[in-house]
């Protein structure tokens, strides 16, 4: 009997303590859940005490004179870490450094239009294209909503897919010069903040060989991308080209000045290391 009257009371003590037990752990779970927040940021404040603190990058644009009654360069200005240079570019109206360089090619809905129909667009690009730059057009405003516009729809549209897919010159739409600058902002420092290493980045594939044959063309004086083609469909190959000599005349937009300064060109000597080193020294 008193065996049995100790079980009955350690029964009652146990259901006693259930409950406290799981008030107990309610209030605990439920104090851990309201400091989590807390311990997290704690943890996030000392793992970014902890990493080293480097000073801001400078970003370094340099831009044509003429752009600045645009007012982006005061624009530029203002913005974090920008250093900007105001002189006369050789090429394009921003120079925002990388590897290749980017130049950006500011062009407004209507002088988009005006330098179309004058033929001085496609010669600006294809000159940037063949310098040691990368061309961007930044294009403010839509051509096709110019006022008073004489030129075709279908012929903008036209220039702008020759531009893209020709010419191969990336085109950044912009809707006025607050956006122009935060455009040439962002790409300024991603190409100089954000550079990597110069070279292809792992796992990249080259340039296929049709397309570097086509550079080599195009690295010729006066070889523009259409007459490019045309030189590649009249000859069969590199070592053709080389040694042609008045085959030349007969390419399509190729004159025969031209020709013949292309010939004296290919069929000239190369310089010797001995020329070279005494030109270096």
């Amino acid at each position: 009997m008193p065996t049995l009257w100790r079980t009955a009371r350690n029964v009652r003590e146990y259901l006693v303590k259930v409950p406290e037990m799981g008030k107990r752990s309610a209030c605990y779970h439920s104090l851990r859940k309201a400091l989590a927040p807390r311990r997290a940021h704690m943890r996030r404040r000392v793992a970014l005490q902890s990493m080293p603190q480097h000073p801001p990058v400078p970003i370094h644009i340099r831009i044509d004179t003429q752009e600045q009654r645009s007012g982006i360069p005061a624009l530029l200005a203002a913005m974090p870490q920008v250093h900007i240079e105001v002189i006369p570019l050789r090429m394009g109206d921003y120079d925002i450094g990388g590897d290749p360089c980017r130049v950006f090619e500011r062009k407004t809905g209507s002088d988009f239009l005006i330098s179309l129909a004058q033929g001085r667009l496609f010669a600006q690009l294809t000159a940037l294209r063949k310098s040691r730059f990368a061309p961007i057009l930044l294009l403010e405003g839509d051509p096709l909503r110019v006022d008073h516009s004489q030129m075709a729809p279908e012929s903008i549209r036209e220039a702008l897919t020759y531009i893209a897919a020709i010419l191969r010159v990336p085109i950044l739409p912009s809707r006025g010069p607050a956006d122009s600058a935060h455009l040439v902002y962002a790409a300024a420092k991603q190409c100089q903040v954000g550079q990597t290493s110069p070279g292809p980045a792992v796992g990249r594939r080259g340039a296929s060989l049709p397309d570097r044959q086509l550079q080599i063309v195009l690295s010729l004086p006066g070889i523009g991308p259409v007459t490019a083609r045309a030189v590649c469909a009249r000859f069969g190959s590199l070592h053709d080209l080389l040694s042609a000599d008045a085959a030349l005349a007969s390419v399509p937009g190729i004159s025969p000045a031209r020709a013949a300064a292309l010939e004296q060109l290919l069929h000239a000597a190369l310089p010797s290391s001995e020329a070279g080193g005494a030109g270096e020294a």
